[in-house]
């Protein structure tokens, strides 16, 4: 009594996922009519089909992280060279800060050293120069 049951509810499915038209056109199709002769072909892609969808979507999860963890890893990877160029960069600048500070500092020196060394040993030149600045003002 029980397997006419399920027979009888087999072929409730079967009639009814035959009147759906993308069945009815795939079974109309030179592969459907082949597989309708042939039900342990069906029968065994059917098996291919189902068995082989799990490995397929790891395969394509693993992927999806693979490239996920990439992109991240990417990110840092150019996170840390920024850093090590801006901390260059910012040490060349410092140091070239530091270079032009000193030589201004020296040259301002060495500015007023010459100056007052001319001035000591030339005292005249500088009475000449303010002579003409107050004879330019008047």
């Amino acid at each position: 009594m029980e397997s006419s049951g399920v027979s009888e509810q087999l072929r409730e499915s079967w009639v009814t996922l035959s009147r759906d038209p993308r069945v009815s056109q795939l079974l109309s199709s030179r592969v459907g009519r082949y597989l309708t002769r042939h039900p342990p072909v069906a029968l065994a892609l059917l098996l291919f089909s189902v068995l082989s969808a799990p490995p397929v979507g790891l395969f394509l999860a693993f992927a999806c992280v693979s490239i996920l963890i990439s992109f991240v890893g990417f990110v840092f990877f150019q996170v840390v060279l920024l850093f090590g160029v801006g901390v260059t960069l910012l040490s060349v600048l410092s140091g070239l800060a530091i270079f032009s500070v000193m030589t201004s500092v020296m040259v301002t020196v060495s500015y007023f050293t010459v100056a007052n060394i001319l001035n000591y040993f030339h005292p005249h030149s500088a009475a000449e120069v303010q002579e003409e600045d107050s004879v330019t003002k008047n």
